[in-house]
């Protein structure tokens, strides 16, 4: 199973506030600084407001929206509770972030009714004791669970029965296969790829011709295939911390302050 969190920055400054329930409500900061969109709630994305973009173009969009900075200590308490709901279920549990991760629900088939059952049991614990609702992909890989879980958010179930995976992916775009960014996605539009199903048909040797290694794996997906299994978290490999200036600067001084409290 995928298991993704809906929107969970701005759920949880909901779940904390519930006077903003209703509302849009877009994770950032102030637009007037310099910043971009971390999350917008679902109320905000129906205005047309997307993760990653400038806050001042959000704020063109969606004036009447509440902008908040955020409160990262809290999303990391969300989480840890969000981990402690999924080891109720299986010990295998490869987190992805914060709010997604997969689950590996190979040999606890028989304590559940159903797959399906089974993922309502963990939607159903999330919102209870967190008041966040989560959408999951059901699948026998990786790749499928992932395209599922986000087909048909926010709360949503969606199951891909075994042997059905490249009949689910083909009527798909090809923007939803996990691996195609947006350069990716304009150049096989540009040749007449438009879905996954029609990606599938493509000879690999020619993917692999056009993308290297990477263009295997996009057909191997595209055909429902992926071989990746759920891995626990093992020893950390490396550690990041980072920020953003509200406004540029050319103060050599405060960049190097900076750079050294980063640093410790």
């Amino acid at each position: 199973m995928h298991i993704d969190l809906d929107a969970f920055f701005a759920s949880v400054e909901e779940a904390l506030h519930p006077e903003l329930q209703g509302q849009p409500v877009i994770i950032g900061g102030d637009p007037r600084t310099r910043g971009v969109v971390a999350c917008p709630n679902y109320k905000a994305r129906k205005l047309g407001v997307k993760t990653a973009m400038p806050l001042y173009q959000a704020y063109k969009i969606a004036p009447q929206a509440t902008f908040l900075k955020g409160s990262f200590g809290h999303y990391e308490k969300f989480s840890e509770e969000f981990f402690k709901i999924l080891s109720r279920f299986t010990d295998k549990i490869e987190p992805l972030s914060l709010d997604e991760a997969y689950i590996d629900m190979t040999g606890f088939e028989n304590l559940w009714i159903s797959p399906e059952y089974t993922a309502h049991k963990i939607k159903e614990y999330i919102y209870k004791e967190l008041e966040i609702t989560a959408s999951v992909g059901i699948a026998s890989n990786k790749v499928c669970a992932k395209v599922a879980s986000r087909l048909q958010k926010p709360d949503a179930v969606v199951y891909v029965p075994w042997g059905k995976e490249r009949e689910f992916l083909a009527p798909l775009p090809i923007g939803q296969l996990p691996g195609i960014g947006p350069r990716t996605e304009s150049f096989l539009k540009n040749i007449g790829i438009n879905t996954i199903g029609q990606l599938a048909k493509i000879s690999q040797y020619l993917l692999i011709q056009s993308f290297g290694i990477h263009g295997l794996s996009l057909w191997q997906m595209a055909n429902g295939l992926d071989s990746r299994e759920v891995i626990t978290p093992g020893q950390t490999k490396s550690i990041s911390r980072s920020t953003t200036f509200e406004f540029d600067t050319h103060d050599y001084s405060f960049v190097r302050s900076t750079m050294y409290y980063l640093l410790e």
